[in-house]
């Protein structure tokens, strides 16, 4: 399932999001009306050779019980739990192809594949859909599904993200409620607990819609997200607000192997924003609580010290090991340089962006042009001296909500959420 390290690095800062679309697609999605309602993820292909290319290695058992009739027949994958993750591959057979189906079912059957072919069902009238798999389960259900007229199209949600789905020859759903199935944290293990990402897509969108502009390009994806209009949804939060340049490539070192920044064009507009999320979301007395601890602790409401700095721009970075946070602040005075203190403000930032923003210990800051850094004392020190990147040019210069980069694991990705849709660009 090759294409999984793609999704997760999309899902992993934020999740997709948000941008202008268009109505469905093209008629591969006549075929989810064989997906079981409870799918966790479903992956739409114009081709059986596109998908399975990009979906399966291939020795894998399944592509070799698909003919070669069949490699430009209409494919969805989806990932169906059954005590782990299993996918069902649902592939419209085409007319006359009566000797490639029973070659395919016999290939299954010597193989220890499960298979069904289901002729004419009520979402392909005239059509046949053959159905394989590994588990006996999965295909049966999807058989109940196919001759009933249900399917993921009545999963909560579902016909919404559809109808956000902008054509493309790939298209992949992911269900945000079953992100605790499909999600390979491993990735940023170091970086992020797998119990935070879990919660916290959960609360982005309903559903997540990637797809791919060109699929020859497989490295270049793009994505919007489904929720409703409640201000529980974070991605509501984050398309509430402009678009600004981000400035992080001035600060970020040549050996960084993960950065993320939230960029702030106006901070009294994200402030109402973000307290608008917190309400719907039943966690403003929280915050609240939490604020008035740490004006007693610091002297200074979290608040009034953003409105005083005017913060532009909140990041985390990591590099060997170690994590630091970034504030890119719009005023600077009084500042001498980049002498190491003592940080009085420990705990701000968790509280006023998210606890992406937090680390274990937050005891000394220092100025570095407009951005505060804070961490432990040496991984401050360290990134203090380190001369400008390599990478810089990897960094978004078009405005932009969000940007992250990473080069944790075998690949490669650059992120970000710009005025349309958030971008992948794995390498």
């Amino acid at each position: 399932m090759r294409i999984l390290a793609k999704i997760v690095s999309v899902l992993l800062p934020a999740i997709v999001i948000v941008a202008a679309c268009s109505h469905p697609v093209n008629t591969v999605t006549q075929l989810l009306g064989s997906v079981p309602s409870d799918a966790s993820a479903v992956f739409c292909f114009n081709t059986c050779a596109q998908g399975t290319a990009l979906m399966l290695d291939s020795t894998d058992v399944l592509c070799r019980c698909i003919p070669q009739k069949y490699s430009r027949s209409p494919l969805v994958l989806s990932w169906c739990y059954n005590g782990n993750i299993v996918p069902l591959l649902a592939i419209q057979t085409p007319p006359d192809s009566s000797s490639a189906l029973k070659e395919a079912l016999r290939a299954a059957s010597s193989l220890g594949v499960e298979a069904a072919f289901v002729s004419s069902p009520k979402a392909l009238p005239g059509r046949g859909v053959l159905l394989l798999s590994r588990s006996e389960s999965v295909v049966e259900s999807s058989c109940r599904h196919l001759q009933s007229g249900a399917s993921v199209l009545d999963a909560p949600g579902f016909r919404a993200a559809l109808d956000k789905a902008p054509e493309a020859e790939a298209l992949f759903f992911l269900n945000n409620r079953s992100v605790s199935k499909w999600l390979d944290s491993r990735p940023l293990t170091g970086v992020f607990r797998r119990s935070e990402l879990v919660s916290f897509i959960r609360r982005t969108a309903e559903w997540s819609v990637l797809y791919m502009p060109d699929i020859q390009d497989s490295g270049n994806l793009s994505a919007v997200s489904s929720q409703g209009p409640s201000d529980s949804w974070y991605c509501n939060l984050l398309e509430s607000q402009k678009p600004a340049r981000s400035r992080m490539a001035e600060i970020l070192p040549p050996d960084a192997d993960f950065a993320m920044s939230l960029v702030i064009a106006d901070t009294d507009s994200f402030r109402e924003a973000y307290i608008r999320y917190l309400d719907a979301s039943v966690r403003l007395n929280r915050y609240r609580n939490a604020c008035t601890s740490l004006s007693r602790c610091s002297g200074i409401h979290p608040e009034k010290w953003e409105k005083d700095n005017q913060v532009r721009e909140v990041g985390l970075l990591h590099r060997d090991g170690s994590s630091v946070l970034l504030v890119r602040l719009a005023k600077s005075a009084g500042r001498d340089g980049e002498q190491l203190r003592e940080n009085p403000f420990g705990g701000f930032l968790a509280v006023l962006y998210g606890d992406a923003f937090r680390l274990d210990e937050e005891s000394v800051m220092a100025f570095k042009d407009h951005w505060m850094v804070v961490g432990k004392a040496g991984d401050v020190e360290s990134l203090l001296k380190c001369g400008p990147s390599p990478e810089e040019e990897l960094w978004p210069s078009k405005p932009c909500r969000f940007a992250a980069i990473s080069r944790m694991g075998d690949r490669s990705f650059r992120f970000f959420f710009d005025s349309d849709c958030y971008r992948l660009h794995v390498y």
